[in-house]
């Protein structure tokens, strides 16, 4: 793994650390309202449990997507510098002395 997928990772772990957390929140929350009352309704917080857990996967997913697009750019514009350094070379080779 390079330099670049290094930090790319990294940057998904701390996605992840920190919905991880915010879950981790929820829970306790709603393990104290069950302490207090095993029968009582848990509806809210299992909620933002589920929607914390849909953040934080469409968070990862729309990441990723955003790295794979700069490397198709970084890919395409490297492609293109290379072409146009040939087609230069190949013209100067061509001149005429």
């Amino acid at each position: 793994m390079g330099d670049k997928e290094y930090a790319q990772q990294q940057q998904i772990n701390d996605i992840i650390i920190k919905g991880a957390d915010a879950i981790a929140k929820y829970t306790a929350q709603r393990n104290k309202l069950l302490a207090g009352n095993p029968d009582a309704d848990t509806s809210v917080i299992d909620a933002q449990i589920a929607k914390q857990r849909e953040v934080t996967d469409r968070t990862v997913a729309i990441t990723k997507r955003g790295f794979s697009e700069m490397d198709s750019a970084r890919s395409s514009w490297a492609l293109g510098m290379t072409t146009s350094l040939v087609n230069y070379l190949d013209q100067a080779s061509d001149v005429a002395g």
